[in-house]
Parts: C-alpha cells; structure tokens; sequence
C-alpha cells in the first residue's frame, strides 16, 4: 500500500496504476512456483510490494537484478555448503539435464543440514538496483 500511495504522490494516477500493474504481474508470475513449494509466500508478497514501488518502467530491471542476485546468492550457498550437498546438487543438476526437466520442490530434499535460500535478499538487492542505480 505505500508503494501505490508514494507512487501515486510522486507521479498520479498514472504511476499508480503502474504500480499497481507491476505488483499483479508479479503476484501472478510467482503464483504457480509458490503453490509448488519453490518459494515461500513470504517472497511473493515482498517482490509484489517492491513492484508497486517500481511501477512498470522498472520492472524488468527488477526483475532481471533479483534473478542474477539470486544467482550470486545461491552461488554463495554452494560454495558454503557441506561436500555431500554440493555433491547432491551436482546430481540434482545432471539427472535434469539428462532428462530435460527439472525436479519438483517435493522431489528435493529437505533433510536436516540442507539451508533454504533466503530469497528476499535477492529481492531486497533487485530493489536497491532498481530503485537507487536505474532511476538515478
């Protein structure tokens, strides 16, 4: 809501609607990957009021920044990770490749020792890139 209120204070009813726009395209992208377990609702709500705040015109330098943060952050985790995940994820990766298809969330594992990613960090740096680099 502060988002379409600041958006609609800076620019109208125009950036408004923009912004409104951005947060429906958003909620609807990630709906599907969200209902799979692939991202928690909390994600969704967070890039939904990021994209009120970006509107349109920035979405898809949001949207690009937040997936190569996400990138960089899983990256991260890899590297972090115990020898037997980073061994069960080279599997993971090459059973995909050899049947053309990624696994479904129930299919992963989620045993103790393995860390979800922290996606809203990915998130929070495709806002700041977004919204402070772009638009300046």
């Amino acid at each position: 809501m502060t988002g379409l209120g600041m958006s609609g204070y800076e620019g109208g009813i125009r950036a408004t609607l923009s912004g409104l726009a951005a947060a429906l395209i958003l909620v609807v992208v990630l709906y599907r990957p969200w209902r799979l377990g692939a991202i928690g609702g909390g994600d969704v709500k967070l890039a939904a009021a990021t994209g009120a705040w970006v509107g349109l015109g920035l979405l898809p330098w949001f949207a690009l920044a937040t997936l190569l943060s996400g990138g960089i952050l899983a990256g991260i985790y890899y590297l972090l990770a115990r020898a037997p995940v980073r061994a069960e994820v080279r599997a993971n990766l090459i059973l995909a490749a050899l049947h053309r298809d990624l696994p479904t969330p129930a299919q992963v594992s989620h045993r103790k020792g393995h860390r979800s990613l922290p996606y809203a960090i990915a998130i929070t740096a495709g806002a700041a890139v977004a919204l402070l680099a772009v638009r300046v």
